[in-house]
């Protein structure tokens, strides 16, 4: 596994961080032990990153009758109003897109896997919620 580089961690997709650290989790019970207990030290030690202090980690881990529904961060309220450069675009009348022909093939519905790794471990990390 390469090291991150530190000043690129905010280029790094959170599954390049969650993925490896669930596959070894999954395979090494000091290492799970050891990401529960203090994530930090173990994402700096793996990634070999500094996290920053104002950052929290927390990893929790799911059982067959209990999981977790993580949420994104909330973002800033959205504005209806258009800036001068939206304004000037729709104001000089520009044209609507040509409408899609339409297709008698079904379009498969968006997917989405989690790692499989054989055991009941989905431990996930989170800005926030529950403490552990």
């Amino acid at each position: 596994m390469s090291p991150i580089n530190p000043m690129a961690l905010h280029q790094v997709s959170r599954d390049d961080i969650e993925v490896p650290l669930v596959a070894k989790a999954c395979k090494d019970e000091a290492f799970k032990k050891a990401l529960i207990s203090d994530p930090k030290a173990v994402i700096e030690k793996q990634f070999r990153v500094k996290v920053p202090a104002d950052i929290r980690i927390t990893v929790l881990q799911e059982d067959v009758n209990h999981f977790y529904l993580v949420l994104p961060p909330s973002l800033p309220p959205f504005s209806s109003e258009l800036n001068d450069e939206e304004l000037e675009a729709v104001a000089g009348g520009a044209a609507k897109p040509p409408e899609p022909k339409p297709t008698t093939e079904p379009v498969p519905p968006p997917t989405y896997e989690r790692p499989k790794c054989g055991c009941l471990c989905m431990g996930t990390t989170s800005a926030s919620g529950p403490e552990t």
